[in-house]
């Protein structure tokens, strides 16, 4: 499966960390480290549960750049897809670095993104809205993507089933946006907002790094366009 955009060097802030503002892992006690991502760049798009030799009637496609209107004024990253498996998955990942070294850590993620599907619609094979799932986490290997026994693209990582939350990514709520949606599912862009609800358990690597992942689950048979906005992710440290 090749990675549809490896996106250049991202924007990312160290918040609240341990030791200098510039090593969070200086000094003898791993303290709370706080991290605030752009969706600028910096990101690996990547898509998986659809069968080898398809993407082409799957329509798969990623893109850093300016939102539609009237979100023009922000800039992200679009996934994009055509859902014919009824279970399609579309992420992006990215490595955090300057973590201490195999430590045992408490990840909450808050996420937000822009959403063109109103509430309440209906749609083949579920809702546009409600049946997209945005996940979200952090995982403590290198995310991958490669064909499986039964010739689908299948990540090295649990993710879940459509609504079910993975073992380290979670499920925070769907694409459905505040509209009601009458006669016509599309609604302008809009932002939300979605977060964990318990934290999710992970541990560094030996040289202090993890990845985060964000992603749509889409029971959804048509097409999401979903824009990734900015993300708000706190890893505590908990006892070896």
């Amino acid at each position: 499966m090749k990675k549809l955009a490896a996106l250049l060097p991202m924007s990312l802030l160290c918040v609240a960390c341990g030791g200098s503002d510039n090593d969070p892992v200086k000094g003898s006690v791993a303290k709370e480290v706080a991290f605030d991502l752009t969706f600028a760049e910096g990101w690996t798009a990547e898509f998986a549960d659809y069968p080898d030799g398809s993407d082409d009637i799957y329509q798969l496609s990623s893109t850093i750049g300016q939102l539609p209107a009237p979100l023009q004024q922000l800039r992200g990253l679009n996934l994009q897809g055509t859902n014919r498996s009824d279970d399609l998955f579309m992420f992006a990942h990215r490595k955090l670095t300057g973590l201490k070294a195999s430590q045992n850590y408490q990840a909450d993620i808050e996420l937000t993104f822009a959403t063109n599907v109103a509430s309440d619609c209906f749609g083949v094979g579920g809702s546009p809205g409600e049946s997209v799932y945005v996940k979200a986490g952090v995982e403590q290997i290198e995310p991958q993507v490669s064909v499986g026994d039964e010739g689908l693209f299948t990540p090295n990582f649990e993710h879940g089933d459509q609504s079910a939350s993975g073992k380290r990514v979670k499920t925070l709520g769907d694409f459905a946006n505040s509209q009601d949606c009458g006669m016509n599912p599309e609604t302008p862009y809009e932002l939300k907002t979605v977060s964990t609800t318990t934290p999710i358990e992970l541990t560094s690597t030996a040289d202090g790094e993890a990845w985060v992942i964000v992603g749509t689950d889409s029971g959804f048979e048509s097409t999401t366009s979903i824009w990734y906005v900015s993300a708000e992710l706190v890893l505590k440290p908990q006892s070896l």
